[in-house]
Protein backbone atom coordinates (compact mmCIF):
# COMPACT_ATOMS: atom_id res chain seq x y z
CA UNK A 1 0.00 0.00 0.00
CA UNK A 2 1.30 3.46 -0.88
CA UNK A 3 1.63 5.66 2.18
CA UNK A 4 0.00 9.07 1.65
CA UNK A 5 1.00 12.24 3.45
CA UNK A 6 -0.96 15.40 4.10
CA UNK A 7 1.21 18.48 3.50
CA UNK A 8 -1.41 21.00 4.69
CA UNK A 9 0.02 23.50 7.14
CA UNK A 10 3.50 21.98 7.21
CA UNK A 11 6.43 24.10 8.28
CA UNK A 12 9.92 23.76 6.92
CA UNK A 13 12.68 22.52 9.19
CA UNK A 14 15.55 24.84 9.97
CA UNK A 15 18.09 23.14 7.71
CA UNK A 16 21.04 24.94 9.31
CA UNK A 17 20.30 23.15 12.60
CA UNK A 18 20.35 19.68 11.09
CA UNK A 19 22.71 17.92 8.75
CA UNK A 20 23.40 14.55 7.19
CA UNK A 21 26.89 13.14 7.78
CA UNK A 22 27.88 10.53 5.20
CA UNK A 23 30.61 7.92 5.53
CA UNK A 24 32.00 5.27 3.18
CA UNK A 25 33.30 1.90 4.38
CA UNK A 26 34.29 -0.95 2.06
CA UNK A 27 32.76 0.95 -0.83
CA UNK A 28 29.35 1.28 0.86
CA UNK A 29 27.91 4.67 1.78
CA UNK A 30 25.80 5.17 4.90
CA UNK A 31 24.63 8.24 6.80
CA UNK A 32 23.76 9.74 10.18
CA UNK A 33 21.20 12.41 11.03
CA UNK A 34 22.84 15.11 13.15
CA UNK A 35 21.00 17.76 15.16
CA UNK A 36 18.57 17.98 18.07
CA UNK A 37 15.02 17.97 16.73
CA UNK A 38 13.61 18.29 20.26
CA UNK A 39 14.46 21.99 20.25
CA UNK A 40 12.23 22.74 17.26
CA UNK A 41 8.86 22.55 19.00
CA UNK A 42 7.41 19.40 17.41
CA UNK A 43 5.12 17.08 19.42
CA UNK A 44 6.94 14.32 21.28
CA UNK A 45 5.08 11.56 19.42
CA UNK A 46 5.74 12.97 15.93
CA UNK A 47 7.57 10.46 13.73
CA UNK A 48 10.91 11.15 12.02
CA UNK A 49 11.53 9.79 8.52
CA UNK A 50 14.64 10.30 6.38
CA UNK A 51 14.53 9.54 2.65
CA UNK A 52 17.87 9.51 0.79
CA UNK A 53 17.08 9.94 -2.91
CA UNK A 54 18.56 10.40 -6.35
CA UNK A 55 16.17 11.54 -9.09
CA UNK A 56 13.13 9.20 -8.81
CA UNK A 57 14.83 6.52 -6.65
CA UNK A 58 14.62 6.71 -2.87
CA UNK A 59 14.73 4.66 0.36
CA UNK A 60 12.77 5.51 3.53
CA UNK A 61 14.26 5.10 7.01
CA UNK A 62 12.37 5.30 10.29
CA UNK A 63 14.25 7.31 12.96
CA UNK A 64 11.69 6.83 15.72
CA UNK A 65 9.95 9.87 17.20
CA UNK A 66 10.89 13.28 18.56
CA UNK A 67 10.85 12.00 22.17
CA UNK A 68 12.36 8.59 21.35
CA UNK A 69 14.88 9.22 18.59
CA UNK A 70 16.30 5.93 17.34
CA UNK A 71 18.94 5.74 14.65
CA UNK A 72 18.47 2.65 12.41
CA UNK A 73 21.14 -0.02 12.73
CA UNK A 74 21.77 0.11 9.00
CA UNK A 75 21.48 3.21 6.79
CA UNK A 76 23.29 1.77 3.77
CA UNK A 77 22.26 3.58 0.58
CA UNK A 78 23.93 1.20 -1.90
CA UNK A 79 20.54 0.29 -3.37
CA UNK A 80 20.34 3.76 -4.88
CA UNK A 81 22.06 4.66 -8.15
CA UNK A 82 25.71 5.60 -7.73
CA UNK A 83 26.07 9.35 -7.13
CA UNK A 84 28.31 11.71 -5.18
CA UNK A 85 25.44 14.17 -4.70
CA UNK A 86 22.87 12.31 -2.69
CA UNK A 87 20.03 14.39 -1.21
CA UNK A 88 17.92 13.62 1.84
CA UNK A 89 14.29 14.47 2.58
CA UNK A 90 13.64 14.77 6.30
CA UNK A 91 10.00 14.60 7.37
CA UNK A 92 8.42 15.14 10.78
CA UNK A 93 5.00 13.45 10.62
CA UNK A 94 1.96 13.47 12.88
CA UNK A 95 0.83 9.84 12.51
CA UNK A 96 -2.31 10.34 14.60
CA UNK A 97 -3.81 11.74 11.40
CA UNK A 98 -4.94 9.01 8.99
CA UNK A 99 -3.15 10.66 6.06
CA UNK A 100 -0.03 11.51 8.03
CA UNK A 101 0.17 15.27 8.54
CA UNK A 102 3.66 16.58 7.75
CA UNK A 103 4.64 19.04 10.46
CA UNK A 104 8.15 19.75 9.21
CA UNK A 105 10.16 19.13 6.08
CA UNK A 106 13.72 19.68 4.87
CA UNK A 107 15.61 18.71 1.74
CA UNK A 108 19.39 18.81 2.20
CA UNK A 109 22.52 17.38 0.64
CA UNK A 110 24.69 14.93 2.53
CA UNK A 111 28.15 15.96 3.74
CA UNK A 112 30.92 13.44 3.21
CA UNK A 113 33.46 13.38 6.03
CA UNK A 114 36.45 13.78 3.68
CA UNK A 115 34.81 16.36 1.43
CA UNK A 116 37.61 18.51 -0.02
CA UNK A 117 35.35 21.52 -0.47
CA UNK A 118 34.92 21.87 3.28
CA UNK A 119 31.14 21.94 2.96
CA UNK A 120 31.08 24.73 0.36
CA UNK A 121 28.66 24.19 -2.52
CA UNK A 122 30.17 24.73 -5.97
CA UNK A 123 28.16 26.68 -8.52
CA UNK A 124 28.56 23.69 -10.88
CA UNK A 125 28.75 20.48 -8.86
CA UNK A 126 30.30 17.44 -10.55
CA UNK A 127 28.65 14.07 -10.05
CA UNK A 128 30.11 10.71 -11.10
CA UNK A 129 27.36 8.38 -12.29
CA UNK A 130 26.91 5.46 -14.67
CA UNK A 131 26.27 7.06 -18.08
CA UNK A 132 26.61 3.91 -20.16
CA UNK A 133 28.54 4.84 -23.33
CA UNK A 134 28.43 8.61 -22.79
CA UNK A 135 31.35 10.54 -21.36
CA UNK A 136 29.47 13.46 -19.81
CA UNK A 137 26.14 15.23 -19.75
CA UNK A 138 24.62 18.30 -18.11
CA UNK A 139 21.68 17.53 -15.87
CA UNK A 140 19.38 20.31 -14.68
CA UNK A 141 18.18 19.17 -11.27
CA UNK A 142 15.94 21.01 -8.81
CA UNK A 143 19.04 22.35 -7.10
CA UNK A 144 20.59 23.56 -10.36
CA UNK A 145 22.84 22.29 -13.15
CA UNK A 146 25.12 19.36 -12.40
CA UNK A 147 27.95 18.12 -14.62
CA UNK A 148 27.56 14.34 -14.75
CA UNK A 149 30.67 12.32 -15.60
CA UNK A 150 30.72 8.62 -16.44
CA UNK A 151 32.00 6.83 -13.34
CA UNK A 152 32.86 3.73 -15.41
CA UNK A 153 35.93 5.43 -16.91
CA UNK A 154 39.22 4.59 -15.19
CA UNK A 155 40.84 7.46 -13.27
CA UNK A 156 38.14 9.84 -14.51
CA UNK A 157 37.94 11.76 -11.21
CA UNK A 158 41.57 12.84 -11.45
CA UNK A 159 41.25 13.63 -15.16
CA UNK A 160 38.30 15.92 -14.57
CA UNK A 161 40.29 17.81 -11.90
CA UNK A 162 43.47 18.30 -13.90
CA UNK A 163 42.94 17.65 -17.61
CA UNK A 164 43.15 20.94 -19.54
CA UNK A 165 41.87 19.34 -22.75
CA UNK A 166 38.70 18.13 -21.04
CA UNK A 167 38.21 21.55 -19.44
CA UNK A 168 38.72 23.39 -22.73
CA UNK A 169 36.40 21.21 -24.79
CA UNK A 170 33.58 20.78 -22.26
CA UNK A 171 33.20 23.80 -20.00
CA UNK A 172 32.51 26.58 -22.54
CA UNK A 173 29.67 24.48 -23.97
CA UNK A 174 28.32 23.92 -20.45
CA UNK A 175 28.37 27.67 -19.79
CA UNK A 176 26.39 28.32 -22.97
CA UNK A 177 23.78 25.67 -22.06
CA UNK A 178 23.38 27.05 -18.55
CA UNK A 179 23.00 30.60 -19.90
CA UNK A 180 20.29 29.42 -22.31
CA UNK A 181 18.45 27.62 -19.50
CA UNK A 182 18.55 30.78 -17.37
CA UNK A 183 16.87 32.78 -20.17
CA UNK A 184 13.99 30.28 -20.11
CA UNK A 185 13.30 30.89 -16.42
CA UNK A 186 10.30 32.92 -15.28
CA UNK A 187 11.53 36.26 -14.01
CA UNK A 188 14.60 36.47 -16.26
CA UNK A 189 13.38 39.44 -18.30
CA UNK A 190 12.06 41.19 -15.17
CA UNK A 191 15.42 40.82 -13.39
CA UNK A 192 13.59 38.86 -10.71
CA UNK A 193 15.50 35.58 -10.57
CA UNK A 194 15.97 33.53 -7.40
CA UNK A 195 17.70 30.29 -6.50
CA UNK A 196 20.43 28.81 -8.66
CA UNK A 197 19.45 30.96 -11.63
CA UNK A 198 20.19 34.14 -9.65
CA UNK A 199 23.52 32.63 -8.54
CA UNK A 200 24.53 32.01 -12.13
CA UNK A 201 23.46 35.48 -13.22
CA UNK A 202 25.77 36.92 -10.56
CA UNK A 203 28.55 34.77 -12.00
CA UNK A 204 27.85 36.03 -15.53
CA UNK A 205 27.73 39.65 -14.36
CA UNK A 206 30.33 39.87 -11.59
CA UNK A 207 32.89 37.31 -12.72
CA UNK A 208 32.53 37.20 -16.51
CA UNK A 209 31.58 40.91 -16.64
CA UNK A 210 28.69 40.34 -19.03
CA UNK A 211 26.24 43.15 -18.28
CA UNK A 212 24.19 43.28 -21.50
CA UNK A 213 20.46 43.23 -20.73
CA UNK A 214 18.11 41.36 -23.04
CA UNK A 215 14.67 42.74 -23.78
CA UNK A 216 11.63 40.50 -23.43
CA UNK A 217 11.04 40.65 -27.20
CA UNK A 218 14.57 39.49 -28.07
CA UNK A 219 14.62 37.06 -30.98
CA UNK A 220 15.99 33.54 -30.67
CA UNK A 221 19.08 34.66 -32.61
CA UNK A 222 19.72 37.53 -30.17
CA UNK A 223 19.33 35.19 -27.18
CA UNK A 224 21.70 32.70 -28.82
CA UNK A 225 24.25 35.46 -29.42
CA UNK A 226 23.97 36.50 -25.75
CA UNK A 227 24.66 32.94 -24.63
CA UNK A 228 27.61 32.67 -27.02
CA UNK A 229 29.03 35.95 -25.68
CA UNK A 230 28.94 34.52 -22.16
CA UNK A 231 30.68 31.32 -23.31
CA UNK A 232 33.32 33.45 -25.10
CA UNK A 233 33.84 35.54 -21.95
CA UNK A 234 34.37 32.35 -19.96
CA UNK A 235 36.89 31.09 -22.53
CA UNK A 236 38.83 34.37 -22.32
CA UNK A 237 38.86 34.55 -18.54
CA UNK A 238 39.96 30.97 -18.04
CA UNK A 239 42.41 30.89 -21.00
CA UNK A 240 40.64 27.99 -22.69
CA UNK A 241 42.49 28.29 -26.01
CA UNK A 242 45.90 28.45 -24.35
CA UNK A 243 45.12 25.54 -22.03
CA UNK A 244 44.10 23.37 -24.97
CA UNK A 245 46.97 24.24 -27.31
CA UNK A 246 49.58 23.83 -24.57
CA UNK A 247 48.55 20.17 -24.30
CA UNK A 248 48.29 19.41 -28.03
CA UNK A 249 51.37 21.10 -29.52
Amino acid sequence: MIRRYNYTGRRKLLSKKIRIAESIQNGNKSFELKGDLKEMGFPDDAKIYVEPYFKSSFIRYDFGSIARFQHPDNTNVSELPTTDLLHYRIKIVDTTNKLGLILGFADIQGELANNETGGRQAILPVDFVDLGKRIWTLDFRITGPVLEINSLIDNIREKVKSDDIFFSLVYPEIIKRVALEVTRTDGFYEDDLTGWQAEWMRFFTNVLLQTQVLSSDASDDVVDDWCNDIADAFARKYHVFQRYTSQTV
